[in-house]
């Protein structure tokens, strides 16, 4: 896409004329008094750009200004990044090489794709009265085309060398990249302090060719991350200056590789509580990479309480914890550590943290531990009174509807609800609202603050259960709600007279004796009832009463407890 920037010089139009005190900062005219004159302009892409074939200076835009006025620029910008140009008879020209490193460092990317590059700068014109005025525009899109990888980004197989496997370089080399689709290849290992490495392509490694070797940019270089675009003539290798258990990532798309600390599938609170598997962490069950945050909402100890979290790989074949694997579990910087937010170690010392419960008062604790930046937070909870629904049904937050707390020992909500079903197109599922606002996703039972909205399956009537302590959701289908008891003319407490859902509330009009009756769920006495007071109607509750026989609309609201009732009319 070409896209044209025109403006108009004029005092109230797309800048700012000039006071008596305006110096231009392109050119050393100042304005005069009077009207100005208004002429026209415009900038323009010069063109798409190949960087394949770029060299040297590059055209970049084009000014055009009308005849007798010229346009001068202060400043040029691409995707926000100052770069350095040439203005030559009303062309911006600017260096092959350094728009190709600003448009890597833009996308953390060499992949070989057409982007649209967004161009902005600071621009002036000089009108036929030598009145000087700086131009406000809109972005200009410039479309470039980065240059094909090299061969050895699709040969699809590679190998990491280093201290760790004694620089093998040969097919017999175990720490061999898996190939994890999509251009990404991954590899977990345990590396040491101060070790040496390298990144070998197949065909290296079949030629024992040291020279094909992917290297580092610089002798001793320490990051984590980077390009695989340095000379491999250098013979510079990567430095892993602490070790660790990490998992290396070649993006062979975008011609990356990182490493990062190895976050397994699951993590385990082991403490005061009990040194097993009771406690997991959920991190919503995606690939930890994709969400590296691992949370738990455990019970007060009632006193001492230390703890430190586990990971599934340290544990016995009978779910106990294996203390000989505690270099393994994330630790506490300093001993018995009282600290609720800060950084964490994998190993380390082995230091526990140490909750005060008697400074920080709660029946349960939120653990959120991030295994990407080993930071942590430790939050006391004391459950709400209410937590909330939202959907479709509810047009989201602003019909937002209230789940009750029923269990405070246990943080479990409950509410009843309508939930349409997903198409993307006009449904898109529901979420869960604390008390302070914060929404909550998830899916397949498990709530995540992070997570996406939640799918019912079908649409439909249900019971939707929360627990807050562990962070997961149960849906319990309600089919039908139906009126049983003798105001139903049967003595027997047998037969059902089922209400309409409305889309409101369930609902039924027709004759009703004089009697008792309650609301029961899918036909089941062993399921879900309400009775009671009509304005407060109670999970299994007394029975409701009708004084006099006679032709009723009767509606019924279940709501949540604390919340139901009926009306009868």
């Amino acid at each position: 896409m070409k896209k044209s920037l025109y403006f108009a010089l004029a005092a109230s139009f797309l800048f700012a004329a000039c006071d008596e005190d305006y110096t231009d900062w392109a050119y050393p005219q100042s304005s005069t008094e009077g009207t100005p004159t208004v002429v026209s302009g415009s900038v323009t892409s010069a063109g798409s750009i190949n960087g394949a074939s770029a060299a040297g200076s590059v055209a970049l835009l084009n000014l055009s200004a009308p005849e007798g006025c010229s346009i001068s620029a202060a400043h040029i910008y691409v995707n926000g990044e100052k770069i350095s140009f040439d203005n030559q008879n009303g062309q911006i020209l600017v260096d092959a090489d350094e728009l190709a490193a600003l448009v890597k460092s833009s996308y953390n990317s060499l992949a070989a794709t057409t982007r649209a590059l967004s161009v902005t700068g600071k621009f002036g014109m000089v009108n036929p009265n030598g009145e000087a005025s700086p131009i406000t525009v809109e972005p200009v899109t410039v479309n470039y085309t980065a240059k094909p990888l090299p061969a050895n980004a699709s040969e699809g197989e590679y190998w990491y060398v280093g201290t760790h496997n004694g620089w093998n370089l040969s097919l017999d080399n175990p720490d061999k990249f898996e190939d994890k689709g999509n251009g990404i290849y991954q590899l977990t290992i345990q590396v040491g302090d101060g070790e040496w490495f390298s990144f070998a392509p197949k065909s290296a490694v079949e030629a024992g060719d040291w020279s094909g070797l992917f290297r580092a940019p610089s002798n001793g270089f320490a990051e984590n991350r980077g390009f695989l675009d340095n000379d491999p003539t250098t013979g510079f290798s990567f430095c892993c200056e602490t070790g660790g258990n990490y998992t290396f990532t070649l993006d062979m798309v975008n011609y990356t590789w990182s490493y990062v600390n190895y976050i397994e599938p699951a993590y385990y609170y082991i403490g005061a509580l009990g040194a097993d598997k009771s406690y997991p962490l959920t991190n919503g069950g995606v690939d930890p990479l994709v969400n590296p945050v691992f949370t738990a909402t455990i019970p007060a100890a009632g006193g001492w309480h230390w703890f430190k979290i586990a990971p599934e790989s340290g544990f016995n074949e009978d779910g106990s914890w294996n203390w000989d694997n505690e270099q393994y579990c994330a630790c506490a910087l300093a001993k018995d550590d009282e600290s609720m937010s800060g950084k964490f170690v994998i190993g380390g010392d082995k230091y526990s943290w140490h909750i005060l419960e008697d400074e920080y008062p709660a029946k349960f604790y939120r653990l959120s531990f991030n295994f990407m930046t080993q930071e942590y937070s430790i939050t006391p909870v004391n459950y709400s009174e209410y937590i909330y629904y939202a959907g479709d049904w509810t047009s989201w937050g602003d019909g937002k509807k209230e789940m009750a707390l029923v269990d405070a020992d246990n943080g479990i909500y409950n509410g009843f609800y309508w939930i349409d079903a997903v198409d993307n197109a006009t449904t898109w599922g529901f979420k869960f609202i604390d008390a302070d606002g914060n929404w909550y996703g998830g899916g397949n039972g498990t709530i995540d603050a992070n997570g996406g909205n939640m799918d019912p399956g079908a649409e439909g009537f249900y019971k939707i259960e929360a627990n807050w302590a562990n962070f997961t959701y149960t849906l319990t289908p309600i089919a039908s709600i139906s009126i049983v008891g003798n105001a139903t003319g049967d003595s027997s407490w047998v037969t059902d007279i089922d209400l309409t859902w409305n889309g409101e509330c369930w609902e039924y009009t027709g004759h009703l004796e004089a009697g008792e009756f309650k609301f029961r769920a899918n036909h089941d006495w062993n399921g879900i009832n309400w009775g009671g007071d009509p304005n407060n109607l109670e999970m299994d509750g007394a029975n409701a009463s009708i004084s006099a026989a006679g032709d009723y609309t009767i509606k019924l609201y279940c709501n949540c407890p604390g919340k139901a009732y009926y009306t009868l009319e």
